[in-house]
Parts: C-alpha cells; sequence; structure tokens
C-alpha cells in the first residue's frame, strides 16, 4: 500500500468537508515533500516555506474539486 495515501476513503471524503484535522493530516504526509522540492527550486528557504503554505491554502480553498488524493 502507498505510504502517501490516505488509510480510508473517509479520511479524505472528511477533508473535502472541511475537516481541518484531515487537514492537518494530509499537510503532516505531504509538506516536506513539496518543501524540498521547491526549496531544490528556488535555493530559498523562506521562498519554499511560503510557496508551501500557498499551496496549502490553495488546495484548502479547492479541495471540494479534487477528485481523490492521487489528484491531490
Amino acid at each position: 500500500m502507498n505510504n502517501h495515501v490516505c488509510n480510508s476513503s473517509s479520511e479524505f471524503d472528511d477533508f473535502k468537508n472541511g475537516s481541518t484535522e484531515a487537514l492537518q493530516i494530509l499537510f503532516s504526509r505531504y509538506h516536506e515533500v513539496l518543501f524540498f522540492y521547491l526549496l531544490k527550486l528556488s535555493d530559498d528557504r523562506m521562498v519554499a516555506a511560503s510557496l508551501v503554505t500557498d499551496a496549502f491554502m490553495t488546495i484548502w480553498d479547492r479541495r471540494e474539486h479534487i477528485e481523490d488524493e492521487i489528484h491531490f
């Protein structure tokens, strides 16, 4: 089983339905990978951190349009 995918479809459904706890789980799962990817592109820790924050804010705002976690 892929460790990056939610343990259950209900967990991702909770996120889509506005659960901030589910958002925290997804943030914990993905922020480090995204941060280091953006750090490699920007070579600036503050820029990378800001972009991660912006990305998760956008994901939160558009969560109803994400079909499943694979598209996350």
